[in-house]
């Protein structure tokens, strides 16, 4: 069972677990960066040892945007594969209202909105399918 596969059926048992599986995730599926892993979640490198010792208090920052990302990622796994979900974030969708960014530029921005704008896009285009 792959990483997201843990998450998405239920098979972690506290919010910990689901945060460090999504951070695996981001890192090895969607190949990004560790620091980048760490900005989208709002982390610090320092906390990963925390989360790995389910001693970390998650804010309701870091909740909002690890849902998002699972949400993300989750619509991302039913249309792609690996390997064309790492090409798509990647992409410079014209059809799309990111400003030019690649989908990846724009969830890294930093700001919760962009994470929402993408996961809602995402879902309006599953409900055209």
């Amino acid at each position: 069972m792959s990483n997201s596969d843990n998450y998405l059926a239920g098979n972690l048992t506290s919010t910990s677990d689901v945060i460090m599986e999504l951070y695996v995730t981001l890192v090895d599926v969607w190949e990004i960066a560790e620091d980048q892993a760490c900005a989208l979640l709002r982390l610090k490198p320092g906390d990963l040892s925390l989360i790995s010792n389910k001693s970390m208090q998650f804010d309701s920052d870091q909740l909002e945007r690890a849902g998002y990302l699972l949400s993300i990622d989750a619509i991302l796994s039913d249309i792609f594969t690996g390997d064309q979900k790492r090409v798509w974030l990647r992409s410079r969708d014209t059809t799309t209202n990111f400003g030019g960014n690649t989908i990846l530029e724009k969830l890294l921005s930093g700001r919760v909105r962009d994470l929402y704008d993408v996961e809602a896009w995402l879902k309006g285009r599953i409900d055209l399918l």
